[in-house]
């Protein structure tokens, strides 16, 4: 929609090609699809400074944002499984769709392959953590836990609620053929 060649124009690499002695556009050998005018009038919704993104040929990409997470415990949760040398992993695991019918997702480790939990069982022993008693003098009130439970608040404030008394849980791998969930797999490293 943001070509150049749909008004008529013709572009190299994204840019507009200009005649140098006018400084008009260079048209086209072909039949415009559009006006000039309602070009840059869709150019314009789509600009960087616009509430929709900026796309087309020879746009810029979007740089300094990064994606916002889009599962609870991703990045918190570490690798425990152990390398052919002897030590552990500690990669991170990250949220994946499941292929699975089980569990809608699932945080697996993405340096070695080796781990992978159940995304819903994980993120509920995160929240059996965070208020829990051994969590001590960083265990969020009360009030917020009722608010968690209802719903009320979104990802990123829970994620930092984690953050806040968690700086990390490292996973170990399960069993083979063991259908039980065991939450002694799951171990945190306290602030």
């Amino acid at each position: 929609m943001t070509a150049p060649r749909v008004c008529g124009y013709r572009a190299n690499r994204g840019e507009l090609l200009l005649v140098p002695e006018t400084g008009k556009p260079v048209l086209g050998q072909w039949e415009p699809i559009v006006t000039p005018d309602r070009w840059q009038a869709v150019c314009s919704t789509f600009s960087a400074g616009s509430l929709y993104m900026h796309r087309g040929s020879g746009a810029p990409r979007l740089q300094g944002k990064r994606a916002a997470p889009r599962y609870l415990a991703g990045g918190i949760l570490r690798c425990g499984a152990k390398r052919h040398d002897g030590t552990v992993c500690h990669g991170p695991l990250c949220g994946q769709k499941a292929k699975s019918r089980k569990s809608p997702y699932t945080y697996a480790c993405r340096d070695c392959g080796r781990c992978s939990i159940s995304g819903p069982l994980a993120d509920d022993v995160l929240e059996r953590l965070v208020f829990s008693e051994a969590a001590g003098q960083a265990r969020p009130s009360e009030n917020v836990h009722q608010r968690w439970r209802a719903g009320e608040l979104p990802l990123d404030e829970r994620r930092k609620i984690i953050a806040s008394v968690i700086t990390r849980c490292v996973v170990r791998p399960g069993m083979k053929g063991n259908h039980t969930w065991d939450y002694s797999r799951v171990e945190p490293v306290w602030r």
